[in-house]
């Protein structure tokens, strides 16, 4: 009983069967949407690193010209210190204090860490200006 089901099931598939030609211009349409995709992951793949190049220059430049301005962020660090009143509730951050060069450090990673994130966003963003018209 379930044989014969499963041999009219099959007998009476009958699959429309196209012509030669529209077979072959399906298969080249879908070849060349797959070409298209293949070269927008090469462009896509050359801006990201493109992008991360320039920002590891980015972040090395930043990270590099702040620790010229480590003798300054250390004072700064100091005159906060000096500033804060003795015995205030504030009184627990001397112990942040007393690493002021360690401080200093963090900053200028900081620093660095969020430039090398600005210029990542800003170079994958960066869209050249077209010569033509937009449309739409």
């Amino acid at each position: 009983m379930e044989e014969d089901r499963l041999k009219d099931i099959f007998n009476e598939y009958e699959p429309d069967l196209t012509s030669r030609m529209a077979f072959m211009e399906r298969l080249e349409r879908n070849l060349n949407a797959v070409e298209i995709i293949h070269q927008e992951n090469a462009r896509a793949t050359k801006r990201n690193r493109i992008a991360v190049i320039l920002a590891s220059i980015a972040g090395f430049l930043a990270g590099f010209l702040f620790s010229f301005a480590l003798p300054y962020i250390c004072n700064m660090i100091s005159a906060l210190e000096d500033s804060i009143p003795m015995n205030s509730m504030l009184d627990n951050l001397n112990v942040i204090f007393e690493f002021q060069s360690v401080l200093a450090w963090i900053i200028i990673g900081a620093v660095s860490v969020f430039t090398s994130i600005g210029t990542y966003n800003m170079v994958l963003n960066y869209r050249p200006l077209t010569s033509g018209r937009r449309e739409g």
